[in-house]
C-alpha cells in the first residue's frame, strides 16, 4: 500500500468522522471526562500544603481516577466507533468504494487505521488534558500519566479489531458493537485477579485480551516502577492482529 492511497483513506475516514454525531459524542464526554478531573483536582488543591502522606494518599486517589478513565475510554470507543469503522459497508458505498482499482483488504486497513487515527487523537485529548489539569490544579504533575495514550489506542485496537471482524461476517455495526462491549467486559475475568480468573478455564483465558493487566502495567508506569506486564501486551497485541488478519482475508473472499 503506497503512502498516497493510505493517506486518501484515512483522509476518507477523518472527514467522515468529523459530520457524524456519535463522534462528535465520543470527544464530547472526553472534554467533560477532563472537566470533571479538573473540578477534583481543584478541590483537593489545598492538600498541596499537606504533610509527604497526605501527598501520597492525594496522588494515589487522582491516579485511580485516571484509570477509570482507561476503562471508560475503551467502553466509549467501543460503543461509538464501531458505526464508523462499518459504515464503508453499507450498500451503495461498498459498491462505489470497490469500483476503485483498490485491493479490498487496503480498503478495509485504510478504514481501520482511520478510526484508529481518531482514537488516538481523542486519547491524547483525554490523557494529554488529565495531566494538564492535575498539573494546573492539584500541583502534582504526572508526565508518566501520557503512557496511557499508546496503552489505551493498543487495547481500543484489539476491541476494533474484533468488531471490524464481526461486522465483516454478520454486517451488523449495532452487533459489533456490543460484541465489542461483550468483550470487554469478557476480558476482566481474564485478569491477574484470582477471584476473577477463576471464573474462566485456563484456556478460555489464555485467548481473552489482558486489558485488566494492560491496566496494571499503566498503574506500574504512572508510580514510576514499570514492569510492563510485557504478557498481557503481547497477548493482546496477537489478538488484535489475529482479527485484523481473519477480517481481511474473509472480506476479501466476498461477493461484495
Amino acid at each position: 500500500m503506497t503512502p498516497d492511497l493510505l493517506y486518501a483513506l484515512v483522509n476518507d475516514t477523518l472527514r467522515e468522522a468529523r459530520g457524524r454525531k456519535l463522534v462528535v459524542a465520543l470527544f464530547a464526554q472526553s472534554a467533560l471526562s477532563v472537566a470533571a478531573l479538573a473540578w477534583m483536582a481543584h478541590g483537593s488543591a489545598g492538600l498541596s500544603l499537606q504533610p509527604p502522606a497526605a501527598l501520597a494518599l492525594l496522588r494515589e486517589g487522582l491516579l485511580r481516577s485516571v484509570l477509570f478513565l482507561y476503562f471508560w475510554q475503551l467502553f466509549a470507543a467501543a460503543l461509538l466507533t464501531t458505526p464508523l469503522l462499518g459504515s464503508c459497508l453499507q450498500r451503495g458505498r461498498i459498491e462505489y468504494l470497490l469500483a476503485r482499482p483498490v485491493a479490498r483488504w487496503r480498503l478495509l486497513l485504510g478504514r481501520l487505521i482511520g478510526c484508529l487515527c481518531v482514537l488516538a487523537l481523542n486519547f491524547v485529548l483525554v490523557f494529554g488534558g488529565s495531566s494538564l489539569v492535575l498539573g494546573l490544579g492539584s500541583g502534582i504533575w504526572i508526565p508518566s500519566l501520557l503512557w496511557a495514550v499508546p496503552a489505551t489506542l493498543l487495547a481500543a485496537g484489539v476491541l476494533l479489531s474484533a468488531s471490524l471482524l464481526v461486522v465483516i461476517t454478520v454486517r451488523s455495526t449495532a452487533l459489533a458493537g456490543f460484541a465489542a462491549c461483550a468483550l470487554l467486559a469478557a476480558s476482566l475475568l481474564a485478569s491477574p485477579e484470582p477471584l476473577l480468573r477463576a471464573s474462566l478455564s485456563p484456556a478460555a483465558t489464555a485467548i481473552l485480551p489482558r486489558f485488566y493487566g494492560m491496566c496494571l502495567g499503566l498503574r506500574d508506569l504512572m508510580h514510576g516502577s514499570p514492569s510492563w506486564h510485557w504478557q498481557e501486551f503481547a497477548v493482546s497485541a496477537a489478538m488484535a492482529i489475529l482479527c485484523t488478519t481473519a477480517a481481511l482475508l474473509i472480506f476479501e473472499k466476498q461477493d461484495c
